[in-house]
């Protein structure tokens, strides 16, 4: 087995408090709950560190080697995606207004660099400067992440997000937005 040269910081924001808080949320009993959010925190922390803006540009790289220097600086929507549901997970189960903060940028981030308002949907792939690209993959095929990054701040931590949007418990409006 060969160790590989580069990480991605987008795959601790997919992998981050979101799962690890849903999880909890659902099998600890009450009184215990959230024990793995101290390890969806870091995971968190170190994708943002590790990521965002580390080149210069706004927008979360695709992959850095292991010092945290950028290798890939193609920026892709879906990290952002995750990125925004993290923040409202986290938001939610720890109260932390950074989450907040944080949610509310990468919104912005989105509103202006991603979501395509003249073609519908959002560009799923950016180059380092942050304008639209298709050295990955031509078109749009993935409605999943940006759907999904409207609907985690709406709905409850558990049960899972099929399950509370064919149970209707969307929140009226996004608690997240002031």
């Amino acid at each position: 087995m060969t160790r590989s040269s580069r990480t991605g910081p987008p795959s601790g924001m997919a992998w981050n408090g979101r799962a690890c808080c849903c999880r909890s949320t659902r099998r600890c009993p009450a009184g215990r709950r959230r024990p793995y959010v101290p390890a969806a925190r870091a995971l968190y922390d170190i994708a943002v560190r590790d990521g965002w803006a580390v080149d210069g540009a706004p927008g979360f790289v695709y992959t850095t080697d292991w010092a945290g220097v950028p290798v890939v600086r193609t920026r892709m929507h879906w990290v952002v995606a995750e990125a925004n549901g993290a923040a409202a997970v986290l938001h939610r189960a720890t109260g932390d207004a950074r989450y907040a903060w944080d949610y509310t940028r990468w919104w912005d981030y989105a509103g202006e660099y991603l979501i395509d308002r003249a073609h519908g949907s959002w560009h799923h792939e950016l180059d380092a400067s942050n304008a639209p690209s298709r050295e990955v993959w031509p078109g749009k095929p993935d409605l999943y992440h940006a759907f999904q990054a409207t609907l985690l701040s709406v709905l409850p931590l558990a049960p899972g997000l099929a399950v509370a949007v064919r149970d209707g418990l969307a929140a009226p409006h996004d608690p997240m937005c002031r």
